[in-house]
């Protein structure tokens, strides 16, 4: 039997992962394997260097890193009025956007690890996850409050981060250790009950850099991508360009329909995208169609 390794076979597959990565010129290696920072330390370096950069936009906002900085630095502030530093669990509850991405980065700059809701969770899988991840506080924004509150029950906080926004966007002072935990991420639960998979802030970076850096995302790259911070894939698609200083777009096409996603496509011009069904979907819907 011929080695798999060195057939033409392999070849191709190899001659065709290569032509899949986005060398830019200008992409710059950053260590992943051994990693000395954190994903919320990171982001603030990139902030500092380049304030005006675009960081995350969606089909409603756009916020440069030094905007996304201070936001995620007020939600943090805005966590820590309400809960107090500790480690500990926080739920979110938004859609796929910009929104999200603030809250995400907020709880991790306070020191707390995140747990990703769905609103299309039914009600039953949300209690099992807020009950088994002892969440006492659920972020939001006011296109989800009410379903927030309904999921919270009376024995949950919930902080709508639209009312974080009068902050001074300063860094709390909060250490973060690459041992704590990050993230808590729950699987599907068919088999079950959904399964909580705990992973440390030194775990998702280099999750993170590793993704973005097999694909060479750089400062000149625009990522544009289709998944809930509810799953573990997304958080790579959305951390790992902003950890080497790109640009996230966070699209959530099942609200807005294939032709608004083809349309803001065409209108923002990504050099990458993310998520193998929804890009199938492109395909198969616009097949001879060409983005700058």
């Amino acid at each position: 039997m011929s080695d798999f390794t060195s057939s033409p076979l392999q070849q191709r597959h190899l001659e065709l992962e290569e032509r899949c990565r986005h060398p830019t010129g200008n992409w710059r290696p950053l260590d992943w394997r051994r990693p000395d920072t954190s994903i919320p330390e990171r982001f603030a370096e990139v902030a500092r260097a380049a304030p005006e950069r675009l960081a995350v936009y969606d089909h409603q906002t756009s916020l440069t890193y030094s905007a996304l900085d201070q936001a995620a630095n007020n939600v943090a502030r805005a966590i820590l009025a309400q809960r107090g530093p500790g480690t500990e669990a926080v739920a979110q509850l938004f859609g796929v956007g910009a929104p999200a991405v603030t809250a995400a980065l907020g709880i991790l700059k306070a020191g707390k690890f995140y747990v990703g809701l769905e609103p299309s969770f039914p009600g039953k899988r949300s209690a099992e996850i807020l009950a088994d991840a002892g969440a006492r506080l659920i972020l939001t924004d006011g296109p989800h409050l009410d379903l927030a509150q309904e999921v919270a029950g009376p024995q949950r906080q919930v902080l709508q981060i639209e009312r974080a926004r009068e902050g001074d966007g300063r860094t709390p002072d909060i250490p973060i250790s690459l041992d704590s935990p990050a993230i808590l991420n729950y699987t599907s639960g068919s088999t079950g009950l959904p399964k909580g998979v705990l992973q440390s802030h030194a775990s998702c970076f280099a999750q993170a850099v590793r993704y973005a850096s097999y694909y060479r995302v750089s400062a000149a790259d625009r990522l544009a991508s289709f998944g809930s911070l509810a799953w573990a894939g997304p958080f790579w698609d959305i951390f790992g360009p902003l950890c080497l200083g790109g640009s996230t777009g966070p699209f959530d096409f099942r609200q807005q329909g294939m032709e608004r996603l083809l349309q803001w496509l065409q209108e923002t011009a990504p050099t990458l995208v993310a998520g193998l069904a929804a890009t199938r979907q492109i395909v198969h819907r616009n097949p001879k169609a060409r983005f700058p």
